[in-house]
């Protein structure tokens, strides 16, 4: 006789992820909370509603968090977060193209793998200070 096997729930690891950056953010950096958020853009939809979604204007490979408060010499953050490996997916060429457009545009866009790069690098963004046009994220060349 077989036994049936009883499988785990699968784990949104980057959600988990994505919810500690914004409660860290809430915390530690009230301002720029309230100028950052996330587009509604993954996740799996019956095509109905995708169709409609699509129409009015989600587009594929928009990263996942937007800070629209200027710093250094970005008019703002743009965040993919990929899970803590071994839990990541691979930056699609859709969102590599994002983010190359973005950098391009004057944003600083940014691939960070887990929660804690993302606090990383938004804490580096933050550090720029003001916009001026010229201070640019370390982790960026121009």
């Amino acid at each position: 006789m077989r036994r049936s096997v009883q499988r785990q729930p699968a784990i949104d690891r980057e959600a988990l992820d994505q919810r500690a950056y914004f409660d860290w953010l809430a915390i530690f950096h009230p301002v720029a909370w309230e100028h950052t958020f996330h587009p509604p853009n993954g996740g799996h939809r019956n095509p109905v509603v995708a169709a409609k979604l699509k129409a009015q204007g989600v587009k594929a490979g928009v990263f996942d968090i937007v800070m629209e408060l200027a710093r250094g010499a970005y008019h703002g953050l743009r965040i993919e977060l990929k899970a803590t490996p071994p839990y990541n997916a691979a930056v699609s060429p859709t969102q590599r193209a994002w983010g190359a457009r973005l950098n391009g545009a004057g944003y600083c866009a940014l691939v960070c793998l887990g929660v804690d790069a993302a606090r990383a690098a938004t804490e580096a963004y933050l550090r720029l200070g003001p916009y001026d046009g010229k201070s640019i994220h370390p982790t960026i060349s121009k």
